[in-house]
């Protein structure tokens, strides 16, 4: 994936993309951020987005 995205969001309920109808056809967009279990539970497969969640915070985040 291409992206210039430099933030994760830490919420455990954020969704990176989004569906809306364009010109009469669903189309996916991608948020300006990425999702704790797409940055962090690739390679902490044992853990949950609670735990990631929580981990990320003051880590990954930028005045949080």
């Amino acid at each position: 994936m291409r992206t210039h995205l430099f933030r994760i969001n830490t919420s455990p309920d954020a969704s990176m993309f989004y569906t809306e109808e364009v010109k009469g056809k669903k189309k996916t967009f991608a948020r300006g951020f990425i999702t704790v279990d797409f940055a962090c539970l690739g390679c902490h497969k044992n853990r949950d987005k609670k735990w990631a969640s929580q981990m990320a915070k003051g880590v990954h985040t930028r005045g949080k």
